[in-house]
């Protein structure tokens, strides 16, 4: 079994199968932790950070795929799995191999994108990989992280962006549309989003083909690793 962690459910529903537990959070980094901790058992073989990421430099356009090599936190570095990423790689040779900044709040503004880049060093930032890289490590299991730029570095994300995801990682409509009452000078902006959230889907989407239902995991027929 592979667990793959998300932050939305449409993102889950990309790679769940008979050989991988899927993991919704939503962003919460409180909600992940349990949750993943609770989906560690005998039968892992490895953990995938899978979703959509932010874009920190201008290089990556909407739809680029990124396999990290690392994944850098304010206080860590954590290398991913050699073999796996390689694999990845091989697999999916127009995805860009990279830092990936495991942060803890949604990276809004480009002026934030431009920070992050800066004091990290990295390419792309999601919010769930650095809680997962974290406990995949310390228990001794494989882990990569697969990702699809939605925003580029120069894109502003619009208000209702921050209230749209709810806990379990669905998107709460009623608050999308409180935003955009409140805001309507948003909705040029929440267009573009959507436009290019959907050509970061289009990549999961044919990622997932690509790969299989084990996600390419070399470790997948081998002993379970230890969870301990």
């Amino acid at each position: 079994m592979i667990v793959a962690v998300c932050g939305l459910r449409q993102e889950a529903r990309i790679v769940v199968s008979e050989h991988v537990r899927a993991i919704a959070c939503g962003g919460r980094a409180d909600v992940l932790r349990r949750e993943l901790t609770a989906a560690l058992d005998y039968n892992v073989r490895g953990v995938i950070s899978f979703g959509i990421c932010a874009g920190l430099s201008p290089e990556l356009l909407p739809g680029t795929c990124v396999i990290a090599a690392e994944i850098v936190t304010r206080d860590n570095r954590v290398p991913t799995d050699a073999t796996w990423s390689a694999y990845l790689h091989r697999l999916l040779p127009k995805a860009v191999r990279t830092t990936v900044f495991g942060t803890d709040s949604l990276m809004l503004t480009r002026e934030q994108k431009a920070a992050a880049r800066a004091q990290t060093e990295a390419a792309a930032a999601d919010m769930e990989s650095g809680v997962a890289a974290e406990i995949a490590s310390r228990h001794n299991l494989s882990f990569v992280c697969l990702r699809s730029v939605a925003d580029g570095a120069s894109a502003n994300l619009p208000h209702a962006a921050f209230t749209a995801v709810r806990e379990n990682g669905t998107i709460d409509l009623e608050a999308v549309v409180s935003s955009l009452i409140a805001r309507p000078l948003q909705i040029p902006s929440l267009v573009r989003t959507a436009r290019d959230t959907r050509a970061a889907f289009r990549t999961l989407f044919r990622c997932r083909d690509v790969l299989g239902s084990t996600l390419a995991c070399p470790n997948f027929r081998k002993p379970a690793l230890d969870v301990t």
